[in-house]
């Protein structure tokens, strides 16, 4: 086994419930009887960027072209936030090259309501 496979089933293994001091104990012991002990720094690091990432992507983020365009459609992010399922507070990035509209990023989701995503979509479906 590669340090990657402990790393992903010493994650599941925590994200499933189970108590991370004695599981960590256990992969600890687990690695010293098979003479891998030197190992667990690395396994270690690697659980703790994948928290860290996976902790990252939980606060939504809001893309607007202008600060104007976050007022302007208040009410439509809120709405899909809560469909979401976020009650975090979003973080807001303005980036220019949307026109306007907005995009939602959260964990694993992507909401892309940009007029640039519009304008490409209606594109693609001319030259079709």
């Amino acid at each position: 086994m590669y340090t990657k496979d402990y790393i992903q089933a010493t994650y599941e293994v925590l994200k499933n419930g189970q108590d991370t001091t004695r599981t960590l104990q256990s992969l600890q012991k687990y690695l010293t009887k098979r003479g891998l002990q030197k190992m667990y720094p690395a396994i270690l690091r690697g659980l703790a960027e994948k928290v860290a990432l996976r902790n990252k992507n939980v606060i939504p983020k809001v893309i607007v072209a202008r600060e104007k365009d976050l007022q302007r459609h208040k009410g439509e992010i809120g709405d899909v936030l809560h469909q979401l399922g976020m009650s975090e507070k979003p973080e807001t990035h303005i980036d220019a090259s949307l026109i306007g509209g907005f995009i939602i990023k959260g964990a694993h989701t992507r909401v892309d309501q940009s007029f640039k995503n519009k304008l490409l979509h209606a594109y693609r479906s001319l030259i079709d």
